[in-house]
């Protein structure tokens, strides 16, 4: 891949992600070309401006503290890969778990695609066990 093309695609994933920190959803969502998250782990799929700057809002909401940090970027023909640490406080109702104020700290993998140098959606994979028990302030197993 053009190192040139590369680069460009990093700096827009890392503008993607600065956005998404500051819950900037409008920033968020003119990051990427045609908005699509596929949400893999609340098997949701979120197509369109609309529907993406919906969804963003709602988790903004619920967590509005919450901060993805990436730890490692990886690049591909078609994607970017981000290995992320997300942390805040689970403050507002979210996917029918009522808001406790109990901390969140999770591992994910953001999977951002490209169809040139158009971010063309980001695909989510996170540790939703984790993330539930954490919401729901059960211990963790073991």
């Amino acid at each position: 891949m053009d190192s040139d093309l590369r680069a460009r695609r990093e700096a827009l994933v890392r503008r993607h992600l600065d956005a998404e920190n500051r819950h900037d959803v409008e920033g968020t969502v003119a990051t990427m070309a045609r908005p699509h998250y596929d949400v893999v782990a609340w098997g949701m799929q979120v197509d369109g401006a609309d529907d993406v700057a919906k969804f963003l809002g709602e988790y903004f909401t619920s967590m509005p503290g919450i901060v993805a940090e990436a730890e490692r970027i990886h690049h591909a023909d078609d994607a970017v890969v981000v290995e992320v640490w997300t942390h805040g406080s689970h403050t507002g109702d979210w996917q029918g778990i009522p808001a406790n104020g109990n901390p969140i700290d999770i591992r994910s993998i953001g999977i951002f695609y490209f169809d040139g140098e158009d971010m063309i959606g980001e695909k989510v994979m996170a540790d939703t066990d984790t993330l539930v028990r954490q919401m729901r302030g059960e211990p963790a197993p073991g």
